[in-house]
Parts: C-alpha cells; sequence; structure tokens
C-alpha cells in the first residue's frame, strides 16, 4: 500500500490546530477567572470602605458630642479635661485603622474616668444635663460597636478572599493589601 505523500502533514496539522484550540480556550477560561477575582476583589474592598466610613462616622459623632458632656460635669479635673482633649485631637488625625482604635480606646477611658469622677463627687444643678448626654453617649456606643462589627465582618471577608489562589499573588505584588481589624 501507498500512503499518499502529506497525509501524516495533514493530521499533524489537524493535531496541531487542536492543540491551539485547547490552549485558546484555557487561556480565555483563564482570562474569566482572573477577571471574576478582581471583581471580588474590588467588590470586596468597596465594601470594606463603606464598612469603614460609616464606622469613622459614628465615631465622628461621639467625639462631637464630647464637649457638650465636659462642660456639663461642672468638675475642676483639669487633668482628665485635658485627656480627652487630647484624645479627640488624636482621634481626629489618624490615618490608619489601627490608630484609630488607639485613639478611641483613649477617648473612652477618659470619658470613663470623667463618669467616675463625676459619679464620686457630690450631687449639684444640671446633673440631668449630664445624665441625658450620658445616655447619648451610651446609645452612640452602641451604635458604633454595631459598626464596628460589620466593618471587622467585611474585613475578615476581604482577607479571606486575599488568602486564597490568585489573589495571594495579587497581595505579594502591591496590587491588594489585607484590611486591618478594628
Amino acid at each position: 500500500m501507498d500512503v499518499p505523500v502529506g497525509a501524516g502533514t495533514e493530521k499533524a496539522e489537524e493535531m496541531l490546530a487542536l492543540a491551539y484550540i485547547i490552549l485558546g480556550m484555557a487561556g480565555v477560561s483563564f482570562a474569566l477567572w482572573l477577571a471574576q477575582t478582581s471583581r471580588a476583589l474590588e467588590f470586596a474592598r468597596h465594601e470594606v470602605e463603606e464598612a469603614w466610613a460609616a464606622l469613622r462616622k459614628e465615631l465622628m459623632a461621639r467625639r462631637e458630642m464630647v464637649p457638650y458632656v465636659v462642660a456639663a460635669a461642672h468638675t475642676d479635673a483639669s487633668q482628665v479635661v485635658d485627656v480627652i482633649g487630647n484624645a479627640c485631637d488624636l482621634a481626629d488625625h489618624v490615618a490608619t485603622v489601627t490608630e484609630c482604635s488607639q485613639a478611641e480606646a483613649r477617648l473612652t477611658s477618659a470619658l470613663n474616668r470623667l463618669f467616675a469622677m463625676v459619679d464620686a463627687a457630690p450631687e449639684t444643678g444640671g446633673r440631668d444635663t449630664l445624665d441625658g448626654l450620658r445616655k447619648r453617649l451610651s446609645d452612640q456606643y452602641t451604635r458604633i460597636l454595631m459598626h464596628k462589627e460589620i466593618y471587622n465582618r467585611q474585613a475578615e471577608t476581604l482577607n479571606a478572599l486575599l488568602d486564597r489562589g490568585i489573589a495571594r499573588v495579587f497581595v505579594a505584588l502591591g496590587f491588594c493589601r489585607k484590611a486591618a481589624l478594628y
């Protein structure tokens, strides 16, 4: 039997074309997977940023109440008042989540000391105003805790995404970074 010239070449060309098709499909699949991963990361990052903005808004609302609380306290505790003022100033000028958390913890501590001093002092006029402000601060703190929980959940979701698959490469190359917990 005679084998026609070029018959093996046609078979090789068909195999090569099939290999190109398979490689093309794999490339398209990889590109789609990469795009989906990128979109998921962008969505998660956006959710973290929105949660952070909402938390910062609640923290700012609390800091805006502080001067009224200090004025209504009618105390001579200038050290505590200075600490509260310093804590508010610090909290206004923080850049990172960690710095904000530390500044807000200092403010909470200073407010607690102020309230302890007021509670230990003899009753004076204007106590109703202070009690009302104290209640508003307590309610505001509850909202802060709720927003803190939301922020931390969003940050944990983003961080979990960044710990998987190709996202680790994004982190290593500096395209994405993990979110700090509050």
